[in-house]
């Protein structure tokens, strides 16, 4: 680059190809910050972007180091096999295990001759067969015992009002389906795979009760005492999750501001530059007594001069009021004050 403003080498070129257009208009990685589940459906292109590619740097030096002391102490790395009967469905078909023994010290999975342990293991063997053909049968028809389970929920009522369940679809990850749901504010996620249909069982978690710990918190009913039992359920959520805003609510409040001076005070002197008092703070419930005209014009002027702005009066009113902090006079209501931003 001239100058050496970008680099310092400058490349003068004979040729120029163009192995690949690279169109800015659709071109998935903006000039900005993406979510991890978007980069997630863009497994090539993610590299590319900053946490990611700090992210690999960050574990190529743990692995170099890890594996520099290892080797240094005379350690070798191999890959171990993984010895596993199951075939990844859960079906068991590859072979069977048991500690069940024949009449010599060789463990059997039935065969003519292997006396009570031989009859145990061969029924073990079938039992895990047989639940192999149910989970093969409930992948092939899964679509739709799922359906059926919807049009089950649709036929519900919880809290006076029709339940609504959906199906969804779309070509992604059953994690990032999950957490969708859950920012969108679903009460309920069902996860409804093979095994579940299979074995008559749903899976699900209610959004109000998503992590034991550091695990996802998963809970399984079978079908008909999960279709019935929804109603209650969504009633327990949402009086759970009112509970807790009403909780949050009521400890962001406070009552007993009865000046304005009080009220500058507990918000701090308004300052463009000033994170402490910018920062959240809650509201201030006080008298008010509805004010009109100049005397109006004037609590503006105070309110916008500390940056301060009446929200709403809440419901829940009291049978009478003290003075109003702003003009001295019969408070007739109260009001909440807060930060505006």
């Amino acid at each position: 680059s001239p100058g050496g403003k970008q680099g310092a080498i400058e490349i003068a070129a004979t040729e120029v190809r163009l192995l690949g257009a690279c169109d800015a208009e659709t071109y998935p990685l903006q000039k900005k910050r993406h979510s991890l589940e978007f980069l997630r459906s863009l497994a090539h292109l993610r590299p590319r972007t900053n946490t990611i590619g700090a992210v690999t740097r960050v574990r190529n030096c743990l692995a170099f180091a890890t594996h520099s002391f290892f080797q240094g102490h005379g350690f070798l790395h191999v890959h171990t096999p993984i010895i596993t009967a199951s075939d990844c469905e859960g079906a068991g078909e590859q072979f069977g295990v048991t500690t069940l023994f024949g009449d010599g010290s060789v463990p059997v999975v039935g065969g003519a001759g292997a006396g009570d342990s031989g009859g145990k293991a061969s029924a073990l063997a079938t039992q895990v067969a047989a639940q192999g053909e149910a989970v093969r049968k409930a992948k092939a028809g899964g679509g739709g015992d799922v359906q059926a389970l919807v049009a089950q929920l649709n036929e519900t009522f919880a809290l006076g009002e029709p339940v609504r369940a959906f199906l969804d679809t779309k070509a992604q990850k059953s994690a990032e389906k999950r957490w969708n749901w859950v920012r969108r504010g679903a009460p309920i996620i069902v996860e409804l795979g093979p095994r579940d249909v299979a074995a008559g069982m749903v899976s699900f978690m209610r959004r109000d009760d998503l992590r034991d710990g550091d695990k996802v918190k998963s809970q399984a009913l079978p079908r008909d005492e999960f279709v019935a039992g929804v109603p209650a359920l969504l009633a327990q959520i949402q009086q759970a999750l009112y509970d807790e805003a009403k909780t949050r609510l009521d400890a962001n409040i406070v009552r007993d501001v009865t000046t304005f001076e009080g009220l500058t005070e507990y918000f701090g002197a308004a300052a463009e530059d000033d994170e402490d008092t910018l920062a959240f703070k809650g509201w201030v419930r006080v008298p008010w007594s509805r004010p009109t005209g100049e005397a109006l014009e004037a609590v503006d002027k105070r309110l916008k001069a500390q940056k301060l702005t009446i929200r709403n009066a809440p419901m829940d009113q009291p049978t009478s009021f003290g003075d109003c902090i702003f003009t001295g006079a019969p408070g007739v209501e109260e009001v909440l004050i807060g930060r505006s931003y």
